[in-house]
C-alpha cells in the first residue's frame, strides 16, 4: 500500500532535481548508433542525479593527498557515466 506513493515521491524528487540540474547545465541525452535520441528521458534524468550525488560524496569524503590515487578525468567520467546508466538498463 505504501509502494506506489513512495515511488511517486521518488520519481517526483528525481524529476525536480534533474530540472534544477538542467537549469545550470543542459542535460545531454544518451545516444547509441541504433537509438539516436533527441529528448531527455527519465533514464537520463536519474543518471544525472546519480552523477551529482556521487560527485558530492567523492568531494566530501576526500582523503589526505597521501592516501589518494589520482585518476584522470576522462576515464573517471566514462566510468561514472557507465555506472549511472547501468542500474537502469539492468531493470529494463
Amino acid at each position: 500500500m505504501r509502494t506506489t506513493p513512495a515511488l511517486l515521491g521518488l520519481f517526483s524528487l528525481v524529476t525536480l532535481w534533474a530540472h534544477d540540474l538542467a537549469a545550470e547545465t543542459p542535460l545531454v541525452p544518451a545516444t547509441a548508433a541504433w537509438y539516436p535520441k533527441r529528448h531527455c528521458t527519465f533514464c537520463d534524468a536519474i543518471a544525472a542525479v546519480r552523477r551529482q550525488i556521487w560527485h558530492h560524496q567523492v568531494s566530501f569524503l576526500s582523503r589526505c593527498p597521501r592516501d589518494s590515487i589520482k585518476i584522470p578525468r576522462q576515464p573517471w567520467e566514462r566510468a561514472a557515466n557507465a555506472l549511472a546508466y547501468a542500474a537502469w538498463f539492468n531493470k529494463v
